[in-house]
């Protein structure tokens, strides 16, 4: 809710929480999700949140990783979320 209403600290959280890099299988979320991820991170860096400018550049370097590998789902989110 907090997120959805424009906080960058609740999107940096959600954005956490969807991350596959240092993802926990014990958190509330059942598994990780790359664009949902992508677009926290994004959205909380571009409300002006610097604190999350670290998460987006490392999930940003594990996305490049995989679409390196012909992964098309790390590519979209790549295309999607980073200009």
């Amino acid at each position: 809710s907090a997120a959805a209403h424009h906080d960058t600290a609740a999107m940096s959280r959600l954005a956490k929480l969807y991350d596959p890099v240092g993802f926990d299988t014990h958190g509330p979320i059942p598994e990780p999700d790359i664009r949902e991820s992508a677009r926290y991170y994004r959205d909380a860096v571009d409300g002006g949140n610097t604190a999350a400018q670290a998460g987006r550049e490392q999930l940003h370097t594990y996305l490049q990783q995989r679409a390196d590998s012909n992964d098309t789902d790390a590519q979209l989110a790549l295309k999607d979320f980073w200009k």
